[in-house]
């Protein structure tokens, strides 16, 4: 788990930001470094979540990484204005576990 921010609340779903927080680790023919940026997009109705993840160095998009998983739930409804707290207020299922 790693902590992250609301960049956006939307009726579908939340847009957050998130830094990879472990070692560098190998994934499927790139390098997920520690201090990477990721946009991380959380859907209320879709059965996916998608990563766009940055190189720590300059930011340059590397790549896109999508989990098949079931829909997000969120305890805070989205006509609040924007909150910020940690990723783990959130309740995230993900097929894929890393580490």
């Amino acid at each position: 788990r790693y902590g992250g921010e609301v960049l956006e609340w939307r009726p579908d779903g939340v847009l957050l930001e998130a830094f990879f927080n472990r070692p560098d680790l190998p994934f499927h023919g790139l390098v997920m470094g520690q201090g990477d940026r990721f946009v991380e997009g959380y859907y209320t109705h879709r059965w996916y979540n998608i990563f766009e993840m940055h190189a720590r160095q300059d930011d340059h998009l590397k790549g896109w990484y999508c989990n098949v998983t079931r829909p997000a739930s969120s305890p805070i409804p989205a006509t609040l204005p924007p909150p910020r707290f940690p990723v783990a207020c959130l309740e995230i299922h993900s097929a894929v576990k890393i580490g």
